[in-house]
């Protein structure tokens, strides 16, 4: 079934998500900026996250409009050596409590160099 027509299912049942959203719970760490300052940093928990949105349980509280740089530690390496992480760039949407929605603007996906691994035991 193509992308198109799953988006026009989707959104004929009323849900306004474009993109498919995948329940992972996966630990991550995020940056958060007011402008070009850095603010706050933490670390979270993904709830459920698609190609242009995330939704993640965070340790503290953060403001709508904030522009987050989020690290997500991603399950499977291509090489079976290296780990891999997800980094999302975007804007906290809405915040519940600890429960962040940030509509995701860009996404890389990144092998951590032997180097940093080896740095980092």
């Amino acid at each position: 079934m193509s992308d198109y027509v799953q988006s026009s299912e989707i959104l004929s049942r009323g849900e306004r998500r474009a993109a498919r959203r995948f329940p992972l719970v996966l630990f991550l760490e995020y940056k958060a900026f007011r402008g070009a300052s850095l603010v706050k940093t933490g670390v979270g928990r993904t709830i459920n996250l698609s190609s242009v949105g995330v939704l993640f349980r965070a340790d503290t509280h953060l403001e709508p409009g904030m522009r987050l740089e989020l690290s997500i530690d991603w399950p499977a390496a291509p090489t079976g050596n290296n780990r891999m992480h997800l980094f999302q760039y975007g804007d906290v949407l809405r915040s519940e409590q600890e429960q962040i929605a940030v509509r995701v603007l860009r996404h890389d996906l990144r092998a951590e160099t032997p180097t940093a691994l080896s740095n980092s035991a």
